[in-house]
Order: C-alpha cells, then structure tokens, then sequence
C-alpha cells in the first residue's frame, strides 16, 4: 500500500549529507529502538508508516550512496520502504470498517504525514539535535521485529 506522502515528501529541498551527521542518525535510532516504545494501537501505526514513508523517499532521492553506506542497514532506502509498507499495511487492516472502507486510515494518513514531514524538514531547519534528529528516534521506536 503506497501512502500520499511520497508526493509530499518529494517536494522538501534536498538536504546537503555533509551538514548532517550519520553518527548521530544512527544514534537516535539507535535509541528509539531501546526505549521499548513500540506502536501500540493503529494510529500509532499510522505515524510509524508516515514517518517510514517520508524516509524512504528521502532516502532514496536526497541523500548520496556513500552517505547512506554509513547508516544503520534499517535505514536504507529498501529496508525502508518495506517499513513503510508494512506500517501502513497493518494500519490500514485495522482501521477499515466491516465494509472494508479505508477512509479512516486516509484521514489519519493526512494528519500524521505533515508531521512527519516537518520531522524531515527539521533535520534541515532545527538547531537542537533532540528536535533536529527526533524523526530516527521515531523511526528507531517504529523498527521492524520478526521475532
């Protein structure tokens, strides 16, 4: 299932890799995915896939290969795209009505995705590293487990 958000997050201005520190992307996910936060309900499913969503095109457009070489594997663009994928598969699943409607799921997506790319957007515009790397930590919170 594909979300709105590839649109819009195709419309940020690319972000220079050099201002920006693999060290610490990979440290706030790395976080995330320790604090034991974990989607709990399908809004917060919904957050994880646009969240996911706007990484993945980002990853995939903005952002050199050697500069995503030095990121956690979870956050290349395919791995990605797949928790992307998923997120909203689970979302979308749980939030459809009994006549299989998913204009829930669509009215959370239009909350959540201009959040989530404001997150991408502070990456850029953010002075404070908690708010300028904040999405990874969502990100890292929003990890997949195949357990």
């Amino acid at each position: 299932m594909s979300l709105r958000v590839i649109v819009l997050a195709s419309a940020l201005i690319a972000l220079p890799a050099a201002a920006q520190s693999t060290d610490y992307m990979n440290g706030y996910y790395q976080r995330g995915v320790e604090s034991g936060v974990t989607p709990e309900n399908p809004l917060d499913m919904v957050r994880c896939a646009s969240y996911w969503a706007v990484w993945s095109q980002s990853a995939g457009q903005d952002w050199d290969a050697a500069f995503m070489e030095r990121l956690s594997p979870d956050l290349r663009p395919a791995e990605s795209e797949l928790a992307a994928g998923y997120w909203a598969q689970m979302a979308s699943d749980l939030l459809e009505d009994d006549t299989g409607d998913s204009a829930r799921f669509e009215e959370e997506v239009d909350v959540a995705t201009p959040i989530a790319l404001q997150a991408y957007s502070d990456l850029r515009t953010a002075p404070d590293a908690r708010d300028r790397y904040h999405m990874f930590r969502v990100l890292g919170a929003c990890h997949l487990t195949f357990e």
